[in-house]
């Protein structure tokens, strides 16, 4: 997991060395980060994904579509990895936002949405309905596959979204 990490942070510093040197040095010091995390066994991912996720979010704001997938693929892979906190969810629903607002990678931006409602519940409240707001709002958007995809992603979602709140209430009964 890590290795992976640490090569897709590569080839992003690699993509914005020469046009965005900033991102690049976020970059490097992310690699700098998950290296120490490799290298300590009482350091966990999850400590450093804010540093992580810092240069992902600058990449996604540059609007490139090559960097932006690189970006969110790599916040892809962090959800999967069960690392994201509600804080650090909080700026992935907010890039996500933005990159919807800006129509960049919608069916990347529905796929990031999805991995993070479905695979864990870190996301409540405001970020959850600004998510859900987002897959209505591509629904709504002129191009066909988005649309289809986006459809599909509500119908998931607010499924999953249920579960949770029966879950929730089941707790909530027990006590």
């Amino acid at each position: 997991m890590l290795d992976g990490l640490q090569n897709d942070l590569k080839s992003l510093c690699m993509e914005t060395k020469k046009k965005y040197p900033h991102i690049k040095d976020s970059c490097e010091e992310a690699i700098i980060k998950v290296r120490g995390a490799a290298m300590n066994p009482q350091s966990s991912l999850a400590q450093i994904t804010t540093q992580i996720l810092y240069p992902l979010v600058q990449a996604a704001e540059t609007k490139d579509s090559k960097i932006v997938k690189l970006s969110l693929g790599l916040m892809q892979r962090l959800i999967v990895a069960d690392v994201v906190d509600p804080g650090s969810g909080e700026h992935v629903v907010e890039t996500l936002w933005m990159l919807m607002e800006t129509g960049i990678e919608e069916l990347k931006v529905l796929q990031t949405v999805t991995l993070l409602l479905t695979t864990s519940s870190v996301i409540q409240g405001p970020n959850l309905a600004k998510a859900l707001v987002l897959c209505f709002r591509l629904h709504f958007t002129k191009d066909a596959t988005v649309v289809n995809t986006a459809s599909a992603t509500v119908r998931q979602l607010v499924s999953v979204v249920f579960e949770r709140v029966v879950a929730e209430d089941a707790l909530h009964t027990k006590e």
